[in-house]
């Protein structure tokens, strides 16, 4: 990926947000790059204290099945307490 001011600036925003623990959401058209701002920022994090899983939507994807997709990918430790597997 060539480096831009642009995806310097999300870059940034991204990460800091990450740290500061605020919920980012990126929006645009289609074919901006704003998937690849994100999965090449959340490469650069250390495996052993960030796990990532990626969800794909459509028009068609409901409630549940996202809750589905999410539960698939974690263990509940106790009540209302879920961890990586």
């Amino acid at each position: 990926m060539i480096e831009t001011v642009d995806s310097m600036r999300y870059k940034y925003l991204l990460k800091h947000n990450i740290l500061n623990e605020f919920p980012t959401l990126f929006c645009g058209p289609t074919g901006t790059g704003k998937s690849v701002y994100i999965k090449n920022l959340l490469m650069s994090f250390h495996r052993d204290k960030y796990q990532t899983v990626e969800i794909g939507f459509s028009a068609q994807t409901s409630s549940n099945q996202t809750l589905e997709i999410i539960d698939s990918k974690v263990d509940r430790r106790k009540k209302g307490i879920f961890g990586p597997k």
